[in-house]
């Protein structure tokens, strides 16, 4: 590896103009007295109006190498992950994460999924542009029209799905630039031949359903946790962002800003824990809680401020952490927290390792923000590496050109991650590592980057 080091001087022009004198030389100077003020330049006539036509040629190709990108859910379907960007695009991998695939098709412009759900040995996904299907796989995927256009068209998200007594169930929510700042107004729908049907719901805000027959749940941060198994009932009055039911319908909930809860099941009705850090709730949105799927007294979690499709967010101000611990019923113990948010995750594999509450899952995969993407642990959750070769979702925030230099015309780009400079129109990527100061106390700036090929 060859490592080229550069300078670049760029020179600031700051100009400062205090209140004791300075006069902006954009300011509009007032007339003296007794002179007549100058009259105003008359208007320019107004050119004609003309029809243009444009047409798009070339083909856009995407620049391989911004790898990672903040990813807002992974979902696992026979054995296929997917993982999706928050702002558009989606991936697959089919060898436990170790590379990945993009979902790429002519229709999927700005398109990113909520969930995943299989459906009558078809793929289905909620979508920020209606709901999808897919039956080879999820190669390649099918828009299901489902009667209400502005579901279709993305008015409304569809953020969840769930499989009740054979009907696939969903809900959409007004998406943000609609909301004026108000809650985002919610409907719950199940499909009929593939047409939407409106379904009775006790919430009317920012859901999300879940589901294992008889039972029906819904989860609303103003209503709390509601469940329908011939009429709906509140069990549950905390702020609800998420819940999940395992196979002796046992319920785990992630909440806005009061930890965790566990509802056990006693055949009737449900009591609930109430699963407690010594961490900040405040602005936290505790995404989800989940038991190791071969130890029930381990517990998996995780808590951040990003808020996805919610208008509630903690952005910069929350406590944000994937962690695992054990419950003994009243207390964790045995607790491993490790930093950044994480939104979603999925448990993969058989292997197993020791902790002091017995035997717990292996391996799992996490998805967070900027350059972790997403997070895979082979320890338990204890220690977290990246595994998103292959996923090229990273945020660019600016593409400028390098006029002079070693590199120069190559393609400088500064993205969530880190900044990349692309030579050979884009073919190539190499690292940098800027560092900025200060030149000889002047209003100059530094910068130093070590370039890694």
């Amino acid at each position: 590896m060859q490592v080229v080091r550069c300078v670049l001087v760029v020179l600031v022009v700051m100009v400062v103009f205090s209140a004791a004198g300075c006069v902006s030389p954009y300011e509009r100077q007032k007339p003296d007295k007794g002179l007549k003020p100058k009259q105003p330049y008359p208007k320019p006539s107004q050119p004609e109006k003309t029809e243009e036509k444009y047409k798009v040629l070339g083909i856009w190709t995407q620049l391989r190498g911004l790898d990672g990108g903040d990813m807002h859910i992974i979902r696992s379907v026979n054995g296929i992950l997917f993982v999706s960007h928050g702002f558009s695009g989606m991936w697959r991998s089919e060898d436990g994460g170790k590379s990945w695939e993009t979902v790429n098709q002519n229709d999927f412009v700005d398109i990113h999924f909520y969930d995943v759900k299989e459906f009558e040995g078809r793929i289905y996904a909620a979508s920020n542009r209606g709901i999808w299907k897919s039956g080879d796989g999820s190669k390649t995927w099918e828009k299901v029209y489902n009667g209400y256009s502005e579901i279709d068209e993305g008015k409304y998200l569809v953020v969840s799905l769930a499989v009740y007594q054979n009907k696939l169930f969903f809900t959409a929510v007004l998406d943000k630039p609609y909301r004026k700042g108000t809650a985002g107004t919610g409907m719950l729908f199940y499909l009929e031949n593939e047409k939407a049907v409106k379904f009775a719901s006790p919430a009317n805000d920012e859901i999300l359903v879940e589901a294992k027959d008889p039972y029906l749940l819904l989860s609303s941060r103003s209503s709390g946790l509601c469940v329908y198994d011939g009429k709906w009932e509140r069990i549950l009055d905390a702020g609800t962002a998420w819940v999940y039911v395992d196979e002796n319908y046992d319920l785990y909930v992630g909440t806005f800003e009061d930890y965790y809860y566990i509802g056990r099941f006693d055949g009737k009705s449900w009591n609930f824990e109430h699963v407690t850090l010594n961490i900040d709730t405040a602005n936290t949105i505790f995404y989800f809680i989940k038991p190791d799927p071969v130890n029930k007294n381990r517990l998996w979690f995780g808590s951040g401020g990003i808020s996805s499709f919610y208008s509630f967010s903690g952005r910069g101000k929350a406590s944000s952490f994937v962690g695992v611990g054990c419950w003994d019923g009243k207390r964790l113990y045995d607790v491993t927290l490790n930093p950044n948010y994480a939104m979603s995750l999925v448990f993969y594999g058989s292997g197993t390792v020791n902790t002091r509450c017995g035997q717990a899952t292996k391996q799992a995969f996490i998805t967070q923000g900027g350059k972790n993407s997403v997070m895979k642990t082979e320890d338990g959750g204890k220690t977290w590496k990246q595994s998103y070769d292959g996923i090229y979702g990273d945020t660019i925030n600016a593409i400028s050109i390098l006029s002079s230099g070693i590199h120069k015309d190559s393609i400088v780009v500064t993205a969530v991650s880190g900044i990349k400079i692309a030579t050979n129109h884009g073919d190539s990527l190499l690292d940098a590592d800027f560092t900025i100061g200060k030149v000889g106390g002047r209003c100059r700036l530094l910068l130093v980057c070590r370039i890694s090929r």
